[in-house]
């Protein structure tokens, strides 16, 4: 068997309110917030995307499984 490991990217949706005079100035609000005040407005994880595949060089036999004797 040949091992195979997965990199994924999880990506999020956020709903983050911000009340300001123009869009402009939301941005900049927008861009001032911390990571954390944004994560109060995560609405939903949509699905995972793949980011890179790496095949192992090696060949692993399945080991058989040992029956225990009564």
């Amino acid at each position: 068997m040949r091992k195979y490991t997965f990199k994924l990217k999880e990506l999020r949706n956020y709903s983050v309110g911000i009340d300001a005079e123009s869009e402009t100035e939301a941005r900049k609000i927008l861009d001032d917030m911390t990571t954390s005040q944004i994560a109060k407005g995560l609405s939903k994880t949509t699905e995972l995307e793949e980011v890179d595949v790496v095949k192992g060089d090696f060949f692993e036999k399945p080991k058989p499984k040992k029956k225990k004797k009564k």
